[in-house]
């Protein structure tokens, strides 16, 4: 239950620390979730990582490349879209890529 690794699933993954190349479903961590396409909820009490997110990032940090869908944290950081809610919120490419509270881009 420490660490989860895979490269394909549909379903959950659900440890301290969880890495997944391609997933459909929920990543649940007490640390980390690492993910390159992450389709569903990751959820993590710290931090969530993805090349790109079709779904929910929810943690104290969530970072994407890019973001089909939400972000819930205290801090976000996608490089070209996505809708954003947290203290500190940046869009790299949105035209004012950093907001408070609320950033999003199409």
């Amino acid at each position: 239950m420490g660490y989860n690794y895979s490269d394909n699933f549909l379903g959950v993954q659900a440890a301290v620390v969880n890495t997944a190349v391609n997933y459909g479903g929920l990543q649940a961590a007490a640390v980390t979730n690492v993910a390159d396409e992450a389709g569903g909820l990751q959820a993590s009490l710290v931090v969530n990582v993805a090349k790109k997110v079709g779904g929910v990032q929810a943690g104290l940090y969530n970072q994407a490349e890019d973001v089909d869908g939400v972000q819930l944290g205290l801090v976000n950081v996608s490089e070209t879209r996505g809708l954003q809610f947290g203290l500190i919120n940046y869009i790299k490419d949105a035209a004012v890529p950093m907001l408070p509270f609320v950033n999003f881009k199409r």
